[in-house]
């Protein structure tokens, strides 16, 4: 580790150094103890994220760094109200492979998964997600990641129809059938 810290500058010092301390609050049991940081604790854990995200070449280290923190950052992003970091985050999301963003999405938590939906709904135009600027890769990762909300709630309420409206351009026409045709023609949904 001595060769590899001497070769670093100071914002990658500091970038490990706070992505060291995520990595240690997110081993404690009680995940509610990242409710707990500090704003400028939660904007610094997003930024270090941020910043590994940006300069680490290998996909598969970027994946599993989504794959094991994703609800903690969703619910940092949320806590912030930073649609920035949201938007960053879903770019990186739609550049894994298909079968990892369903897997990212089957094994988290349905609660942090809500919460996640909503933020986005509630920040979708911020996210500027326009289905003809997205590559052929991205439209899929979208669809993919779509479905596998969809089948994360095989009953949709009406708050999570709400949530789940600004997918229906990534929905196949099986996904949008499955819903309950009381929430489809529901005016008030």
């Amino acid at each position: 580790m001595v060769g590899l810290s001497s070769g670093l500058d100071e914002g990658e010092r500091e970038a490990r150094q706070g992505l060291s301390q995520a990595i240690l609050l997110s081993s404690l049991l009680d995940n509610t103890s990242w409710a707990t940081l500090q704003p400028e604790a939660s904007m610094s854990v997003l930024h270090t994220v941020g910043v590994f995200l940006r300069r680490e070449q290998n996909a598969s280290l970027k994946e599993d760094l989504l794959s094991c923190f994703s609800p903690v950052l969703w619910d940092l992003i949320q806590q912030d109200d930073n649609s920035s970091a949201l938007r960053f985050l879903l770019q990186e999301y739609l550049q894994m492979p298909r079968d990892r963003i369903r897997t990212l999405v089957m094994s988290a938590e349905k609660d942090a998964v809500k919460r996640f939906l909503s933020h986005m709904h509630q920040s979708w135009d911020q996210l500027q997600v326009e289905t003809g600027q997205v590559s052929q890769k991205e439209l899929q990762a979208m669809e993919t990641m779509t479905a596998a909300f969809i089948h994360k709630f095989p009953r949709v309420t009406p708050e999570l129809f709400v949530d789940l409206s600004q997918f229906i351009p990534f929905m196949s026409v099986s996904d949008i059938m499955s819903f309950p045709a009381s929430l489809i023609v529901n005016d008030s949904v």
